[in-house]
């Protein structure tokens, strides 16, 4: 299943922090990451908590769909293959441990939900050239 999308975009800071500064604090995609939880609220996504949350190396999204959890990993990256600066989005679904044991599979509602992200992408002004990876299709990329 192709749940990573990378693509590219100008709209987004690339700047890097001034020198003696850690390159990831904040990480580069604060503003991507608030791109996508605004488009993804317009249509009907909920995020709890109600914002990006920074991780270590991007910036998390934690989003309710039609009754199931996602995780959205949105970050910067180099891949070997492509030239240029790529923005990611990684989706996958959340889940507690009840629900591991006892759930549904995990990528259950991905593909919908990354349909939901594909129309979004494609619709906005300075995305381009997005290209939709599987995860060990990704791994070789990142």
């Amino acid at each position: 299943m192709r749940a990573v999308v990378a693509f590219h975009s100008s709209e987004f800071d690339l700047s890097w922090p001034e020198e003696d500064r850690d390159p990831n604090n904040p990480p580069l995609g604060e503003d991507c990451a608030r791109f996508i939880f605004d488009a993804l609220s317009a249509r009907g996504v909920s995020f709890v908590p109600p914002k990006p949350v920074q991780d270590e190396c991007g910036w998390v999204l934690y989003a309710d769909w039609q009754g199931m959890s996602f995780l959205l990993f949105v970050h910067w990256a180099p891949l070997r293959s492509f030239a240029g600066d790529w923005w990611v989005v990684q989706v996958g679904r959340r889940s507690g441990a009840l629900r591991a044991l006892f759930g549904h599979p995990a990528e259950d509602g991905v593909a919908g939900f990354c349909e939901l992200l594909a129309a979004i992408l494609e619709s906005a002004s300075g995305v381009s050239d997005i290209r939709w990876f599987g995860r060990e299709e990704f791994a070789k990329e990142y």
